[in-house]
């Protein structure tokens, strides 16, 4: 599989720093998510961006397994490493969450034992706060592993069949089950990785210009059929309802953002693109992180949040926003200096 070759104007090097550019969004988007969930009177704006965020990030993960070639690689090799990066931050931060959600229901006197067995079944099955993402990616990659070992797994048609069908299965199982909350979200997961792929073997065989142009298009008709009829489904609790618009906008909306980070990437300099650069390379950290942060200010101001209207909910969401990812970054800084191994990393990672 030739993954590391020319095409157009394009560079291998050129285009990862698309990938970092549009993982960067991605984290932004799914910590101002978080943010505005918590102010019922823009409860709209927060049901848009869920249509896509977390969709984007499996999507960007399989324009990077584009890259990837697997030609001799061993299974056990390939699980080893993914393990090691996945799944000891997955462990890590499974536990420190339900330590901090218990303590907070203890010091809010609403701890009991269905909240606490709730929290268990989170922690020990579905996963808790942002984590179940890497328990889902890590099985997502396996599958793709496996896929990819198999003779037709380059041909188009074979890829965009399995694509279809893993996007569409979440909607036709029981919704709420633990266990097929798990299988829905490898499922999905798996369809958006190889939608993904699909895609960048189109985005590195186009023009800068016409990326561009393709991407506002996909980006506005996603958004268009949000305004109509919004997305509704959650990886987390496993809720995937309305199929067609659902779909629709996740795909539309994520590829867009890929094609335009893809379109502008070289433009992207100075200043504006080294925080994208420092964002995107440190979003894995800044997923883990980020509800630990958002929980210190939620506890005490929950209710004033919710409580907010108008132009008041606005400015409360921005503040809050912002002030989570300023305060990301000396967290995502020590992590990296200190405890590079909470994030399965043997050691700290180079300055940016």
């Amino acid at each position: 599989m030739q993954r590391y070759r020319n095409e157009g104007n394009t560079t291998k090097n050129e285009r990862m720093m698309y990938i970092d550019y549009t993982k960067a969004v991605g984290i932004l988007l799914i910590v101002f998510a978080h943010c505005i969930q918590w102010f019922s009177a823009i409860s709209k704006v927060n049901e848009y961006v869920i249509g896509f965020h977390v969709p984007l990030f499996f999507v960007i993960s399989g324009c990077l397994g584009y890259y990837k070639d697997y030609d001799g690689v061993s299974f056990k090799t390939f699980f080893s490493k993914r393990a090691k990066s996945l799944l000891i931050p997955y462990v890590v931060f499974s536990v420190i969450n339900s330590v901090i959600k218990l303590t907070v229901l203890c010091l809010k006197s609403a701890l009991s034992f269905d909240t606490f067995s709730a929290e268990m079944k989170e922690l020990l099955i579905t996963g808790n706060g942002t984590v179940w993402f890497l328990l889902t990616l890590f099985a997502v990659e396996v599958v793709i592993f496996l896929y990819r070992k198999l003779v037709f797994a380059d041909r188009y048609i074979a890829r965009l069949f399995l694509a279809v069908i893993c996007l569409l299965l979440p909607y036709l199982l029981p919704q709420g089950r633990a266990l097929l909350i798990v299988a829905e979200r490898i499922l999905s997961g798996t369809g958006y990785y190889l939608v993904g792929w699909i895609f960048t073997d189109l985005l590195v065989k186009m023009g800068k210009k016409s990326t561009f142009y393709l991407g506002f298009f996909f980006f506005v008709i996603g958004t268009v059929i949000a305004l109509i009829y919004p997305a509704q489904f959650s990886f987390f609790t496993g809720e995937f309802l309305r199929p067609v618009s659902s779909i629709a906008i996740s795909v539309l909306c994520s590829v867009g953002i890929v094609f335009l980070t893809f379109s502008v990437e070289n433009r992207l300099t100075g200043s504006v693109g080294k925080c994208l650069n420092y964002l995107g390379q440190n979003s894995l950290c800044i997923m883990l992180v980020h509800p630990i942060i958002l929980n210190c200010f939620t506890f005490p101001l929950g209710g004033l949040m919710a409580s907010l209207h108008s132009v008041g909910s606005v400015l409360g969401s921005l503040i809050l926003f912002v002030s989570v990812v300023l305060i990301d970054i000396p967290f995502v800084y020590i992590v990296n200096r200190w405890f590079p191994w909470v994030l399965g990393r043997s050691k700290r990672r180079r300055k940016v």
